[in-house]
C-alpha cells in the first residue's frame, strides 16, 4: 500500500493513550490516526465497540499490548473495515486454568491495591521496572512521558481493564482467519509479551511477517519510536499482495457465485441458508429501511422469516462486477430485477402465477470477506432504483 492519505485507527493498551503512539503518529504524515478512548469499558468486547464507534469506515489497525488484544476482537466482529494488521507487543490466549491464572490475577490485584493505596504514579513506577527495557529505566524524559501517561488515568479505569484483561477471549481461531496483510512487531527485550509468542501468532496468520525492535522493551513504540515508526512505514508501502490471475478469478467467480446463490435461496424461501451467506456479525441494508441495518444472522434470518409465505418472488442478477483488493476482501455491485406474486390467485392456466402490478429494478453494492475458508457477505446494501406499475 503507498503511503498516501489513508485513515489508521491505533488501539492504546493497558493504561495508556494516545501518547503510545506520539512517535509514531508525528512520523506518519500520510495517515489520518485515530486513538480510541475506552473509557471503563471492562471487557475487550465492549473496548472493540467503542473503537468501533469511533473509527472511520475503514482503516489500517494497529494495537499495542491489550490493545492487540481488541485489534483481534475488531478483526473478528468486523474484518471488511481492516485493511491492514499490525499487532505490537501483544498476545492472544485466554488467561490459563490453574495456579498460572491465578497467579496472573493476585499479581494484577496486588497492582491495583498499590494504586488505591498510593496514587497512580507510584504504582506505575513499580510496574514500569518489568515493561522497560532495563537500560532506559535511567531515561528520565521516557519514564516521566510513561510516568504522566498512567497518572492520566484512574484506579476505576485501571480496575475495568484489568477485568478486561482477566476475562480476555481466546482469539486463537482469529489468527487462522485473518486475510489482510498482517504485521507483528515485538521488542527484543520484551519479557511480558516476549518474541516468541510472536512468532507463535506469526505461524499462525498466512503471509504474516514478524520484525523485532532492537533494544527495547514491552513499551517499544515509546522506546524505539522511530525505529518503530519506520518498520510500520516501510512494511505499509509494500504490504499490498499481489495476486496471481488464477486467484483474482477465482475470487471473482466465488463472489459472482455468492450474489446468485442468495438470489436463489432468497427466491426458494431458505431463509437459514440465505443466512449463512452472511459472516456472523454481517450487516444487511434494506432499502425499505437503509437507516436500520439488520446486524448479525440471527437479526437476518429473522426478519426474512417475517415475510409472507404467500410471497413469489424471482431475481434475476445481471451487471455483476467484483473488485478483488486482496486475498481476502472484495466489494461486488450488481442490478437485480425483481418480479413477485401472490400464489393465493389463481395460475393462469400453463403460464403460471398471474405477477403483482410492481416490477422493480434495484442494484446490490456488497463486501464480501474470506472467513474460514468460505467467502460471505460482511455487508450488502440494497436499493431500488426504478420501477413499473402500481
Amino acid at each position: 500500500m503507498a503511503m498516501n492519505a489513508t485513515d489508521a485507527l491505533l488501539l492504546p493498551g493497558l493504561l495508556c493513550d494516545g501518547a503510545i503512539w506520539a512517535g509514531q503518529i508525528e512520523r506518519f504524515t500520510s495517515l489520518h490516526c485515530h486513538v480510541p478512548d475506552y473509557g471503563e469499558a471492562d471487557s475487550i468486547g465492549a473496548m472493540a465497540e467503542l473503537a468501533l464507534r469511533q473509527a472511520p469506515s475503514r482503516f489500517v489497525l494497529a494495537g499495542h499490548s491489550m490493545g492487540g488484544r481488541v485489534a483481534l476482537e475488531i478483526y473478528r466482529r468486523a474484518p471488511e473495515r481492516v485493511s491492514h494488521l499490525i499487532l505490537l507487543d501483544t498476545g492472544f490466549q485466554a488467561r490459563p486454568a490453574g495456579e498460572a491464572g491465578e497467579g496472573e490475577r493476585q499479581a494484577r490485584m496486588a497492582l491495583l491495591k498499590q494504586a488505591r493505596d498510593h496514587g497512580m504514579r507510584t504504582m506505575g513506577e513499580a510496574w514500569m521496572q518489568g515493561m522497560v527495557h532495563p537500560d532506559r529505566l535511567t531515561d528520565t524524559a521516557l519514564t516521566e512521558s510513561i510516568l504522566q501517561m498512567i497518572e492520566r488515568k484512574t484506579p476505576t479505569i485501571f480496575a475495568a481493564q484489568i477485568q478486561a484483561l482477566l476475562e480476555r477471549p481466546d482469539a486463537t481461531p482469529v489468527l487462522s482467519d485473518i486475510r489482510c496483510p498482517t504485521l507483528l512487531v515485538c521488542g527484543r527485550q520484551d519479557t511480558w509479551s516476549p518474541l516468541s509468542r510472536h512468532e507463535e501468532m506469526a505461524r499462525s496468520i498466512e503471509g504474516s511477517r514478524l520484525a523485532v525492535i532492537e533494544e527495547a522493551g514491552h513499551m517499544s513504540p515509546m522506546e524505539r519510536p522511530e525505529a518503530v515508526a519506520s518498520t510500520i512505514h516501510d512494511w505499509l508501502e509494500t504490504a499490498t499482495p499481489v495476486l496471481s490471475d488464477r486467484q483474482r478469478a477465482h475470487i471473482e467467480r466465488t463472489c459472482t457465485r455468492l450474489v446468485l446463490d442468495a438470489a436463489d435461496r432468497t427466491d426458494r424461501q431458505d431463509y437459514p441458508g440465505l443466512a449463512e451467506l452472511f459472516h456472523e456479525n454481517g450487516r444487511l441494508y434494506r432499502p425499505t429501511a437503509p437507516q436500520q441495518p439488520l446486524e448479525g444472522r440471527e437479526a437476518i434470518l429473522a426478519a426474512y422469516r417475517q415475510r409472507p409465505g404467500n410471497r413469489v418472488t424471482r431475481h434475476f442478477c445481471s451487471n455483476i462486477r467484483v473488485t478483488v483488493e486482496s486475498a481476502g476482501y472484495a466489494r461486488v455491485h450488481c442490478y437485480v430485477q425483481v418480479f413477485a406474486a401472490n400464489t393465493e390467485q389463481p395460475a393462469d392456466g400453463p403460464f403460471g402465477l398471474p405477477l403483482d402490478g410492481r416490477v422493480m429494478i434495484g442494484e446490490f453494492d456488497d463486501v464480501c470477506v474470506a472467513d474460514k475458508g468460505e467467502w460471505r457477505f460482511a455487508e450488502r446494501r440494497a436499493r431500488f432504483v426504478m420501477h413499473r406499475g402500481d
